[in-house]
């Protein structure tokens, strides 16, 4: 049962993490490939 409780906790931990990554991502798109130009032409 703790193996079972571990994969679900795990699966919920990616799901927020992959939530968090897709807000941050349309928040903050522009800003990050900007730095990311900056960075590749520096």
């Amino acid at each position: 049962m703790a193996f079972y409780d571990r994969i679900l906790f795990m699966w919920h931990y990616v799901r927020i993490l992959c939530n968090y990554e897709v807000l941050f991502r349309n928040k903050y798109q522009g800003i990050f490939l900007s730095l990311r130009i900056l960075v590749i032409s520096a």
